[in-house]
């Protein structure tokens, strides 16, 4: 069981006073509605100030996109009642849409502009005339809880995401260094490679999730978040180059007699890797690398010579990268400002799943209007807003249900709790100071629990659910029927909402990955075509954040994983072969070209047929005539790299044959060379 710590019930202790603060300056000016400022505290809340500024930010503009929408919409559709509803469903539709589309913090602006509308707007289609008085009064409650929440975060006992980011980049450089010993040493498959390669690739994703909030910070984080970037690309360069390197070692230590001489510099590189913080003299292991170094006419003789020459290029460029990475690593403890613009990263975006999540959620709000207009429901307002907001909450998972369940069972514990307040305690109190120490016990307590990332599904819709039921005025009638009604409201629009997004993904994380798999293919067909529009560094990009997705979905034991999780790490290495062969393509003999570019055809044509599920034809053949073509040219820069880029993507192809769609080789080893 997990107990929260001093540092929790700290975090609750400031969470709370800007809460009551919030509340109390609320009351003070007269606010209609003090529960909006004090929802917005507890919705925003984190311990660190450099996330709570950047979801403050997106926060409230999302609140003022989605308020104006609103605006707009009750202005346009007054007096009709069902254009009204449908121009707020599109828009809720639309806004999660947009989200699913962009990573965090930048999708809460979306979202909020979503299911603020919703929440602004479907009040008035009874009462359009208020609509402009709510909208601003919704916006200026948020913001105040958010200046609030920022003022008490920045004078008490501040919290820095710097020193949390620097811990991540060292527990990534430690997962970089560990899987790299295991690749050198042959351990890369063993149960303790696959933790260490999982473990990478994890920590991968939480310091980029680190690095967006960071540069809220402080301005040496923002100054030096260049470094950052540059550190997660370089990383990324380290992993598909280790992927090649576990590939080919494998290769070669099965040919008897090939890999004899490679051992020794094996075994140097692994000492080399062996502890943290290690000393950074590489000139005897790059001197070694250059002495085992085949010929030019011995690489095309001989495919074993090939495919050592390929690993002794990437065991050079591991070094090389594992220096650059120790430097960027010094550069961001020192507070270096970086020079130049920082990289963008563009990541991976499932325009489907993100359409379908739209109109599921479109759907769920009409279906939930239609009942409340025929009906005449006086609470189907409530349960349409908690449709558009449960829409939104849950529209990133692949199983919703799983976790709406959780969040259901809460918001019923929480409307109990709001019940005993209002009628139990609010009743016998009469000042701001008693309402602050009556609700002190079960805010400190829940708040607590909000620090602790495993609690948050528990403790946030708890705290939340309590404060909106509470509904905190400064004239309030008691009205039980009302209050029970509203209640039941809240669970049918959270129910609906839910119901809704997981018909939209009805085969869970099995989906997901299907999505994941096509979209891999797709760019590799793209790749294959010269799309120009993809570059290495957002094939990378694209590739880590995929697998990513595909580490976090594959957890537990699915008799699968470890194929899926090889045939997408073998994607990269294809990828960046087919982005390498098309730079030298234009500088090839034109015999070579033809055959070059026949290949790259078939390979297209493989990729988008294993997109669309399809059978297609095998690309090997034409490999093989390429590199016969390409092998029987004159030695120079240019066809050594299409020389070696071919050679990689038929190994990778052969050896895992469900990339292309294929089959594998029995023979495929022998015939394979290497590449990059």
């Amino acid at each position: 069981m997990i107990l929260p710590g001093p540092r929790d019930f700290v975090f609750s202790a400031k969470t709370f006073a800007a809460a009551m603060l919030a509340v109390f300056i609320a009351f003070a000016i007269g606010l209609p509605h003090p529960a909006w400022a004090m929802l917005t505290v507890y919705i925003v809340a984190s311990p660190f100030a450099g996330m709570v500024q950047s979801k403050a930010l997106y926060r409230t503009a999302g609140s003022i996109i989605g308020a104006s929408a609103a605006v707009v919409g009750v202005t346009l559709f007054i007096d009709m009642q069902e254009l009204l509803c449908l121009f707020l469903a599109c828009w809720v539709g639309l806004c999660i849409y947009m989200a699913l589309l962009v990573r965090p913090p930048r999708n809460y602006a979306y979202l909020l502009a979503g299911y603020t509308a919703a929440l602004v707007g479907f009040p008035s289609v009874d009462q359009p005339q208020a609509i402009f008085d709510t909208a601003v009064t919704r916006v200026e409650e948020i913001v105040l809880g958010l200046i609030c929440l920022s003022l008490v975060n920045r004078l008490v006992f501040p919290q820095r995401v710097g020193p949390v980011l620097r811990r991540r980049i060292d527990d990534y450089l430690e997962a970089a260094r560990l899987w790299t010993r295991d690749v050198l040493t042959g351990h890369g498959e063993d149960a303790t490679g696959k933790v260490d390669r999982h473990r990478f690739v994890l920590d991968a994703a939480s310091l980029d999730a680190l690095r967006v909030h960071a540069a809220y910070d402080t301005p040496e984080l923002r100054a030096a978040e260049g470094h950052v970037r540059r550190l997660q690309q370089r990383l990324q360069a380290l992993f598909s180059v280790l992927v090649a390197i576990e590939d080919r070692i494998t290769t070669l230590r099965r040919l008897p007699g090939v890999a004899d001489g490679l051992e020794p510099l094996l075994l140097m590189l692994a000492r080399r890797f062996e502890e943290a913080g290690a000393g950074t003299d590489d000139r005897a292991l790059l001197a070694e690398i250059d002495r085992l170094q085949p010929t030019a006419t011995a690489i095309r003789a001989d495919r074993n010579a090939l495919l050592l020459a390929t690993l002794l290029a990437r065991l050079r460029d591991l070094l090389s990268l594992w220096a650059e990475c120790r430097e960027l690593r010094a550069a961001i403890a020192e507070g270096r400002p970086a020079s130049g613009r920082a990289p963008a990263v563009e990541l991976h975006k499932d325009h489907l799943t993100a359409a379908l999540a739209g109109l599921s959620a479109a759907a769920g709000i009409l279906t939930c209007t239609s009942f409340w207009i025929a009906s005449d429901w006086p609470y189907g307002g409530i349960a349409t807003m908690m449709v558009a907001v449960a829409c939104s909450l849950f529209a990133a998972l692949d199983n919703p249900a799983a976790v709406a369940r959780g969040f259901m069972r809460m918001s019923a514990v929480a409307i109990l709790v709001g019940a005993v307040y209002v009628f139990g305690i609010f009743p016998r109190i009469d000042s701001f100071v008693l309402l602050a120490i009556v609700l002190a016990p079960f805010f400190m307590a829940a708040g607590a629990a909000l620090a602790i990332p495993p609690l948050i599904g528990t403790a946030l819709p708890l705290l939340v659910t309590t404060v909106a039921v509470m509904e905190l005025q400064n004239e309030r009638v008691i009205d039980f029927a009302a209050f029970t009604n509203a209640g039941i409201a809240q669970l049918v629009g959270i129910g609906l909402g839910v119901a809704v997004q997981s018909l939209s993904r009805p085969m869970g994380p099995p989906w997901a990955i299907r999505r994941l798999k096509v979209a891999v293919n797709r760019d590799l067909a793209r790749l294959a075509a010269g799309n120009s529009g993809m570059d290495r560094i957002r094939f990378e990009n694209r590739m880590f954040d995929r697998l990513h997705g595909l580490a976090l979905r594959l957890a537990g034991d699915r008799p699968d994983r470890g194929a899926i999780l090889n045939d997408a790490l073998m994607t990269l290495r294809i990828g960046l072969n087919l982005i390498a062969l098309r730079q030298v393509l234009r500088h090839m003999p034109e015999q070579a070209v033809q055959a070059l570019t026949t290949a790259l055809e078939a390979l297209e044509r493989s990729f988008r047929a294993q997109a669309d599920d399809r059978v297609t034809e095998n690309p090997l053949p034409v490999l093989d005539r390429a590199l016969a073509e390409v092998s029987a040219l004159p030695p120079s820069p240019d066809t050594d790299q299409a020389l070696l880029s071919l050679a990689g993507i038929r190994h990778a192809l052969s050896l895992h044959g469900r990339i292309g769609g294929q089959a594998a080789e029995p023979n495929a080893i022998a015939l394979a060379g290497a590449g990059g």
